[in-house]
């Protein structure tokens, strides 16, 4: 039987940042004192523009702004701000015995996701559970940083990733190479520029990943900050053409194998349009069902349903959050 496809979008994570305790810690705020936390859409103001200029209304306008004008300080900002999320509440996360989460991953046990996010929260459960890996669970084969120091486990390539999570705009951690391929310490040069080598980068969360180390920069190297899709009023020119047609054919390829799709924590902007709207028009023409679990859900399905009225779309919607949702039993939503 065919498993449902789940769209994960920022509202996925934010229940994990209560769950988590800090008292243990002596320091995890941020330079402004903040603890860790996954950022809502409405946090990136104050996040990631330390002026406090921005409006949340505002936030795509002032990405773009600073975007042209090649000021890449906002995106190192997110950048620290979700790797001391993954690194704090991912972890600590994944080691309590119980939480909503692990509900949710024992209910559905192999489904794929598709994911807006740039995180690896998600990747970091399920790394943790023994049901995801990455050298085969982006959807694509990555090359691995391996740590060869005498101290640190091996990793097993042997076991394929049963779950493949598609990260849509790009991941932190996740990132093609055009020509070059890292093999250990030294560098192999490809003769094929066409098609893209997959690199797996832990960066700071390196230590969740036993057997394997963060990448020296070197020739083909990507900073954390170029591998994703940044906020901006227009995404589809930012990220690598070919990666993201390559992106979007996955997530057409899952879409055509799932029974539905449950679209969790995700807004469906109008300004992300181009990144739903062929994975949209595919469900609705196969006569497959939509079903939104948001607090704004019901607002989102109305505005879905008007944009699709000629397909006659299939949504339903839960206004909850995705814990809330967890201890309800999976409601399957209302029209």
């Amino acid at each position: 039987m065919a498993e449902p496809l789940f769209l994960i979008g920022a509202g996925f994570n934010i229940d994990a940042n209560a769950l988590v305790d800090f008292s243990d810690i002596w320091k995890t705020g941020d330079d402004q004192g903040r603890r860790p936390n996954y950022p809502r859409a409405t946090d990136l103001a104050e996040t990631c523009f330390t002026d406090c200029h921005c409006k949340t209304e505002d936030v795509e306008r002032a990405f773009t702004e600073d975007y042209l004008r090649k000021d890449d300080a906002p995106l190192k900002r997110l950048v620290k701000y979700i790797e001391r999320a993954d690194y704090y509440i991912g972890d600590r996360l994944a080691c309590l015995a119980r939480s909503p989460y692990h509900e949710f991953l024992d209910r559905f046990l192999s489904p794929n996701y598709l994911t807006y996010n740039y995180d690896a929260f998600l990747e970091i459960l399920l790394n943790k559970m023994g049901r995801w890996h990455p050298h085969s669970g982006f959807g694509f084969p990555a090359e691995l940083p391996f740590d060869d120091s005498p101290l640190s486990a091996p990793y097993e390539m042997s076991v394929p990733s049963p779950i493949a999570i598609v990260h849509l705009h790009g991941s932190l951690y996740f990132y093609p190479k055009y020509g070059i391929s890292e093999k250990g310490t030294g560098l192999e040069t490809r003769h094929s520029n066409t098609e893209p080598i997959y690199t797996f980068d832990p960066h700071s969360i390196g230590k969740l990943f036993p057997g394997l180390r963060s990448i020296i920069p070197g020739l083909g190297y990507s900073w954390s900050h170029e591998r994703f899709i940044p906020p901006l009023r227009h995404k589809r020119q930012v990220l690598e053409y070919q990666y993201y047609c390559a992106l979007q054919r996955k997530a057409l390829g899952m879409a055509q194998k799932c029974s539905n799709i449950v679209a969790i924590g995700y807004s469906f902007a109008k300004s992300d349009c181009h990144s739903y709207s062929a994975l949209l028009k595919q469900i609705f023409r196969d006569h497959k069902e939509l079903h939104i679990v948001s607090p704004d859900s019901a607002k989102v399905a109305q505005r879905l349903k008007t944009s699709y009225f000629t397909l006659s779309p299939k949504i339903k919607s839960s206004a909850m959050t995705f814990a809330q949702w967890v201890e309800a039993g999976y409601p399957k939503g209302s029209q």
